[in-house]
């Protein structure tokens, strides 16, 4: 159905005009709907027409409604080609992997670091391109275990299709949450392309051993005789072999505080990413950022005095992300796993709970739940939807910015002062952000998600739960 004709047919069955849906929705004119119509408004226009008309309670869209107007949307604003690359976010966000690595690379390097019995002190390994799953995995597995410190350069050409994006990120979340690793992308000049190393998937592997022997190899992969090894015979700085380049981006974890440089500088940064921004997320359940003030601070651990004292010195920060949250009007969606929910009901605990918390008590989760509920049911631009299927979705937290960047978290980071936190925050390209944003709205909540009133009816269920529980 045109999505023309599917409004028509709404404002018909409503008795609205042009102008009655755009005052509904919140526009000052008609004009505004009607480029929607005719087709002759942007994509961003598309999509807040969008959230507009999916977050207006008194139209009441039906279920039919709601599926027909994201089709035509869908069709419209991205077209059948895109298909594959929605296929492309989906694989990134599926917990699944098409992974079938090759042993020989592993086997080379372990053989290596217990080369002659020697005590291997230090590895450094420098990936060009290798965007492969199969790969990363090996050289995941292979650090597992390892008592000497191993550190992983990763240079990747920038020279990739906008649906190629998801899967080199997906290659590459085995080892992108490791504290050790490095990801950066490369841009070459025009003309330059396929030049010198980088084109080529290649590893330059770096063994140190006690008493200061070195012994360096460089791989090159996936060719027709598969895997080629040379030794080399003078050592060579990663830099020595890039052709000329234009740019040199990290990919992780750059301008991102880690909680050992402060919880307020990191709560700074979190607060800089949401205010004023559009939030698409995906976690397995309800964040920090979901928990009142007051009830983060009754929640710091028992007997840690001096932590209590720390977080009410962040009382202004935490209790100004929450006015902001409370009443940004920007599109808020949060998709959430019903188990993980269901967990937090029963243990007081969230997927990635703060080290310095203890578990909050049966009377503070109904309050937390209670305030999800009410932020559903009054607040226009607030959505929170539940997978239909929780198994088969990473439990990663992906987060979209809007206009800012794609944050993905690790799992079950509970942000300690002393261990280990890694997350990325990818930053662009535009077309890359925009296209995510269209897939979360435009397929994985219309085919992958319970509708707004069964996940109103999941929450309301946990509520109960949790009220059970106090009495």
């Amino acid at each position: 159905m045109e999505l023309k004709k599917m409004l028509v047919r709404m404002m018909e069955r409503r008795g609205l005009s042009k102008a009655g849906l755009a005052y509904a929705l919140g526009y000052k004119s008609a004009t505004s709907v009607t480029r929607v119509m005719e087709g002759a408004c942007g994509r961003e226009s598309a999509g807040e027409f969008l959230q507009r008309i999916l977050s207006c309670a008194p139209l009441a869209l039906t279920a039919e409604e709601r599926r027909d107007l994201l089709s035509c949307l869908d069709s419209r604003e991205l077209g059948e080609e895109n298909e594959g690359l929605y296929e492309a976010f989906g694989y990134l966000l599926e917990k699944t992997y098409r992974a079938c690595g090759d042993r020989v690379f592993r086997e080379l390097f372990m053989t290596q670091a217990r080369e002659a019995c020697k005590e291997c002190v230090r590895m450094g390994i420098v990936l060009f391109n290798c965007v492969d799953e199969g790969l990363s995995w090996e050289i995941h597995r292979a650090m597992e275990g390892q008592c000497f410190p191993i550190t992983i350069d990763h240079y990747i050409h920038t020279a990739q299709s906008l649906a190629q994006l998801p899967i080199m990120l997906k290659a590459v979340l085995p080892l992108l949450h490791t504290p050790s690793y490095r990801c950066r992308t490369v841009s070459i000049p025009e003309g330059g392309a396929r030049r010198g190393i980088f084109g080529a998937d290649a590893a330059l592997m770096t063994f140190e051993y006690r008493g200061g022997e070195e012994k360096q190899f460089l791989s090159f992969l996936y060719g027709e005789k598969g895997i080629v090894t040379v030794p080399l015979s003078r050592h060579t700085e990663a830099a020595d072999l890039f052709c000329p380049v234009e740019n040199i981006r990290q990919v992780n974890g750059e301008g991102v505080p880690s909680p050992g440089e402060g919880l307020d500088r990191y709560l700074a940064f979190c607060c800089d990413l949401e205010r004023g921004h559009a939030v698409y997320q995906i976690k397995p359940s309800l964040g920090m950022e979901q928990i009142p003030a007051d009830i983060l601070i009754s929640a710091a651990q028992d007997g840690e005095s001096w932590m209590t004292e720390h977080l009410k010195g962040l009382m202004p920060l935490l209790e100004n992300r929450e006015k902001d949250l409370l009443s940004k009007r920007k599109a808020q969606y949060h998709v959430f796993k019903e188990a993980e929910m269901r967990r937090f009901v029963s243990t007081g605990r969230m997927t990635d709970h703060p080290a310095m918390l203890r578990s909050f008590t049966p009377p503070e989760r109904v309050r937390i739940l209670r305030r999800l509920e009410d932020r559903q049911k009054k607040d226009p631009y607030f959505h929170l939807l539940f997978f239909r299927e929780d198994d088969r979705w990473l439990d990663d937290e992906m987060t979209l910015y809007e206009d800012v960047g794609l944050s993905i978290i690790k799992p079950g980071t509970d942000y300690s002062q002393n261990g280990l936190h890694s997350e990325t925050l990818l930053v662009g390209p535009r077309e890359f952000l925009e296209a995510y944003k269209s897939f979360f709205l435009n397929r994985l909540i219309r085919t992958q998600c319970r509708d707004s009133r069964e996940s109103a009816g999941i929450l309301h269920s946990l509520i109960e739960e949790t009220e059970d529980m106090c009495e």
